[in-house]
């Protein structure tokens, strides 16, 4: 009754995008806490993609050695604006969804990846309430392209020509990060974008990752301090559960979390170009809270 009860909760949240968040069995009578957190966002582009524009393009699966391609869908437009990302997200958040992002892509060398740092770092501060007490120039492009308001933004990472994903991942610190977005690193200006459409959904067991990153006691029955929350010893986490969906478009993108088609304009205008047709990392940002809502890397169409 309370998986259905958590799973119809976070259902409704999602506007029906994640709808079994815990799987069969995931509750029993030795369950005594199930912290639950959901995030959903829906976002129509600035300038939206014209859909008569996008065509069938090859999708580049490495850029290193013999890339095997895979079709996919890309959407092509002249609206976009290179330009200034991040100057100032914050610290802690910023560090988190980095470090986060490097694990999981590590874990998942050939995968795609998508999760919510928000959602995840919530979860945890329901836990922590609980107790007692180099250039991007040398190696890659990015991109900004606001959503409808300017209130969000996605932000895009692509390795250059001849630079592999994993060596930008595995360079990419919150520090290089906020350099390489500076306004003063960046142009503002029209140019051309091919971008994949595309939907993701992933789950993780947060459980071994977060651990990895340092939260350890909160796992360990005897460690654990739950104190605030009951007077009872008896409480550790036992599982950490984060399921995230998104789905990229000509319209925008639809975005949701529970703890290839590019698009381009058809007619052809000499200018700056960037060409998302292999690997790359993205980002959903809060302008003004300078929040990272949701990150993500898309390898394969």
């Amino acid at each position: 009754q309370s998986q259905k009860h958590i799973n119809t909760w976070v259902s409704k949240k999602t506007e029906g995008k994640i709808r079994d968040l815990l799987p069969g069995n995931s509750i029993d009578e030795q369950t005594r806490l199930v912290l639950v957190n959901a995030v959903y966002f829906k976002g129509r582009w600035n300038e939206e993609f014209n859909k008569t524009c996008t065509m069938e393009m090859p999708f580049k699966i490495s850029q290193v050695g013999e890339a095997s391609k895979s079709p996919g869908s890309l959407m092509k437009e002249w609206n976009g604006k290179i330009s200034c990302i991040m100057d100032a997200l914050s610290e802690a958040n910023g560090s988190f969804a980095l470090h986060l992002l490097r694990v999981l892509c590590q874990d998942n060398p050939s995968h795609n990846v998508f999760y919510s740092p928000v959602s995840v770092s919530s979860a945890l501060a329901m836990v922590f309430l609980g107790a007692k007490g180099n250039t991007a120039a040398e190696m890659a492009q990015v991109l900004e392209l606001p959503y409808a308001g300017k209130e969000l933004s996605m932000l895009i990472v692509l390795p250059d020509d001849g630079v592999d994903l994993s060596s930008v991942e595995k360079n990419l610190t919150f520090e290089k990060f906020i350099a390489w977005t500076k306004p003063d690193c960046m142009k503002h200006t029209e140019v051309e974008v091919l971008l994949p459409r595309f939907k993701l959904e992933e789950d993780y067991d947060m459980g071994s990752v977060l651990q990895c990153l340092g939260i350890i006691d909160a796992f360990q029955e005897g460690k654990a301090d739950f104190s605030a929350m009951s007077a009872k010893r008896d409480l550790c986490l036992s599982k950490f559960v984060h399921k995230a969906f998104v789905e990229v478009n000509e319209e925008g993108t639809e975005a949701a979390a529970a703890s290839a088609t590019v698009v381009v304009e058809c007619c052809f205008v000499d200018g700056p170009r960037f060409c998302a047709d292999h690997p790359f990392l993205f980002f959903i940002r809060h302008n003004k809270a300078d929040c990272i809502l949701f990150c993500g890397r898309f390898c394969s169409p």
